[in-house]
């Protein structure tokens, strides 16, 4: 017991000399329940899981799913099934722009880039290129791509996209969190209130990889 105890205390000595701490994490927020908003509309939809998307799957190709909602009511107006044309295009990093299928959707709630240079993969990058090629990456793996919009006259249409992975097991993920996580965009808010609660939880474990013993987590600020 007496050398398991000095092994132990040799450990913590190193540990305290490289600046790694044994304290505990600090606490996760209550993770929220799931949320079918966009722009702040509460949406007559469930939630977007990975069951949601596996039924537009098919067996080839990939496939675009646009639903359109109406901004005070929250009632879906039409769902539109088509194959994905082409990659997903970054038309511009504010609100985190994109084209798709030839529409242009943006989201919300989100200072994207707050930062220039980040760390992307161990690299400093630009920060918008890091975003192009994160999307390049995952999008390209992706067999359903589907987008929830309010419906409006002109675009970008505000809207949450989500994209459901090759990668086995089938797991659903929502790109704002994606750009989050990485810390590639942080949450905004409006007075003291968060626009985007559902991102929350996503925000809190990024800044804990920012502060971990990597520190060149992909994403992170330089």
């Amino acid at each position: 017991m007496k050398s398991t105890g000095r092994i132990l205390a040799g450990v913590v000595a190193i540990l305290a000399m490289t600046g790694v701490s044994l304290a505990a994490p600090a606490k996760a927020p209550p993770e929220l329940p799931p949320q079918a908003k966009v722009g702040g509309t509460q949406l007559q939809a469930e939630p977007v899981r990975t069951e949601t998307l596996l039924a537009f799957e098919r067996p080839t190709g990939h496939i675009f799913v646009l639903e359109r909602y109406d901004a005070r009511t929250g009632a879906l107006i039409y769902r539109v099934i088509v194959p994905l044309k082409s990659s997903p295009e970054l038309v511009a990093v504010k609100d985190f722009t994109r084209r798709i299928n030839g529409r242009t959707f943006k989201s919300y709630g989100l200072d994207v880039c707050p930062a220039k240079k980040v760390f992307f993969f161990g690299e400093a990058r630009d920060c918008p290129d890091a975003i192009k090629e994160g999307m390049g990456m995952l999008d390209s793996r992706a067999s359903v791509i589907m987008c929830r919009a309010l419906n409006g006259k002109s675009e970008p249409l505000v809207s949450e996209c989500f994209r459901l992975g090759r990668e086995k097991p089938d797991v659903a993920s929502s790109l704002d969190d994606g750009i989050v996580l990485d810390g590639l965009a942080s949450l905004t808010k409006t007075g003291n209130t968060v626009l985007r609660p559902d991102l929350e939880r996503t925000q809190f474990f990024s800044v804990q990889q920012e502060t971990g013993m990597n520190g060149l987590h992909r994403g992170r600020r330089k």
